[in-house]
């Protein structure tokens, strides 16, 4: 937040090197995350009872911090505002503590397996987007419709099928032994 106000101005001479640091949102981003895997770990499955609420309860914290924040920042990921920060990291918070509740509680994980080649070749399943978006976007030809869209449903409807779409390609990569490892 101090950052969006300008009041960090005292750090401009670092801010190439580390303008992502001050500018706040990806160490929120992960160190919430890093948080809430700690938390995990040194809970046992079996007291899953005193985690869960917790993580609700963080979730929805963030999520009205985020529309409260609203007011005095737009949502907006290609700003990297605050309201955007706290609406992503209540939403990852509730999404992450229902698929724990539903893996590894309840121990109901085939439902998933269609995700696998996308787990176990991570790099491959983050890289291989950035190109084909440059070899489509050079191409001229308009396939990628969705990330122009106004139309909310079609943004979300369009990248949920880009997703699925990229987890078939690692997974049909995967067949002909093409895997990114570092």
């Amino acid at each position: 937040m101090l950052s969006d106000w300008k009041l960090l101005g005292f750090l401009d001479p670092v801010k190439p090197i580390f303008g992502i640091i001050i500018d706040g949102n990806v160490p929120f981003i992960v160190l919430t995350g890093l948080i809430g895997g700690l938390l995990i770990k040194k809970m046992a499955v079996k007291e899953f009872k005193k985690v869960i609420p917790i993580f609700v309860g963080l979730g929805l914290i963030y999520l009205m911090a985020g529309f409260v924040l609203r007011r005095w920042f737009i949502i907006s990921k290609i700003q990297a505002t605050p309201s955007w920060g706290m609406i992503c990291t209540g939403i990852s918070m509730l999404v992450f503590i229902l698929l724990y509740w539903i893996a590894d509680v309840k121990g109901k994980i085939r439902w998933a397996e269609f995700l696998r080649p996308a787990g176990e070749n991570s790099l491959t399943t983050y890289i291989a987007p950035d190109i084909l978006y440059y070899l489509i976007w050079s191409s001229g030809i308009p396939l990628l419709i969705y990330k122009q869209s106004h139309d909310p449903l079609i943004v979300v409807v369009g990248s949920l099928v880009w997703a699925l779409l990229m987890v078939g390609l690692t997974a049909l990569l995967a067949r002909f032994k093409i895997k990114l490892r570092l």
